[in-house]
C-alpha cells in the first residue's frame, strides 16, 4: 500500500521538483557571480526563493496530506524553510555568519529530504536509487562545511553557497525526472488494472446470464 501511494504521490507533484530544481539553480549561479557590494539584496532574493518554496509546497502537502505519504516530513521540512524565509527577509542586514548557517539549515533539510525520498524509491525498484542518495549526501556535506566554517571571508562564503544552491538544484530536477518515471508507471499500473477489471466484470455479468438462463 506504502509503494501504491507513493506511485501516486509523484505522479501529481513530479513538476514540483522541477519548478525547485530550476530556482534553486538559478540563485546557485547567482551567488557564484555575486559582489558585496549588494549584500542587503543578496539576503532578501534568498530569502524570498526560499519563501516562494516553502510556500508552494505547504500548498501542495496540505492540498494532498490524507494521501500522501510524506506529508509529515514535508511538512517539517516546509516550516522549517519558512521562518528561514521570513528571517531573511524581515532582517537582511544580518552578518554574513548568520546568512551562511540558515543557508545551510534549508540545504540540510532538502538533502536530508532527498535522503528519505531514495529510499522510498529504492522500495519501489527504481535502480538508480542510490545516485539520489549520494547526492543527498553529497548535499548534506555541503552544509556541513557552510555550518562549520561561518567565518569565511564574504566572497569566499557566497561561493560556497552559491556552489551548495547549485547542487540542491541538480539534486531537485533529477528528483522531478524520477517522480515523472513513476508517474509512467502509474499510468501502466491503472491501464492494466481497469482492463484486469473489464475482463473480470465481463466473466462475472456472463455467469450471471448464465445462471440467469438456466434457471428459467
Amino acid at each position: 500500500m506504502k509503494n501504491l501511494k507513493l506511485i501516486r504521490e509523484a505522479a501529481d507533484t513530479w513538476y514540483i521538483a522541477l519548478i525547485f530544481g530550476l530556482i534553486f539553480f538559478a540563485i546557485g549561479i547567482y551567488c557564484t557571480f555575486f559582489s558585496e557590494d549588494s549584500f542587503l539584496g543578496l539576503s532578501k532574493i534568498i530569502g524570498y526563493t526560499i519563501l516562494v518554496s516553502s510556500v508552494i509546497e505547504l500548498y501542495v502537502v496540505l492540498v494532498h496530506k490524507k494521501n500522501k505519504i510524506t506529508a509529515d516530513d514535508s511538512l517539517i521540512f516546509s516550516c522549517i524553510n519558512l521562518v528561514v524565509a521570513i528571517i531573511l527577509i524581515a532582517r537582511p542586514q544580518i552578518t554574513f555568519i548568520v546568512l551562511t548557517i540558515l543557508v545551510a539549515v534549508v540545504i540540510l533539510t532538502r538533502s536530508i529530504y532527498a535522503v528519505f525520498r531514495s529510499f522510498d524509491l529504492k522500495s519501489i525498484g527504481i535502480k538508480d536509487w542510490w545516485i539520489i542518495l549520494l547526492m543527498g549526501l553529497l548535499g548534506i556535506s555541503f552544509s556541513y562545511i557552510l555550518i562549520n566554517n561561518p567565518k569565511l571571508a564574504g566572497k569566499a562564503v557566497v561561493f560556497w553557497i552559491g556552489i551548495a544552491f547549485i547542487a540542491l538544484g541538480v539534486l531537485s530536477a533529477f528528483l522531478s525526472f524520477k517522480f515523472r518515471k513513476l508517474r509512467t508507471i502509474s499510468e501502466k499500473i491503472g491501464s492494466e488494472l481497469k482492463n484486469k477489471w473489464d475482463v473480470i466484470n465481463e466473466e462475472i455479468n456472463m455467469k450471471i446470464n448464465k445462471e440467469s438462463n438456466y434457471k428459467i
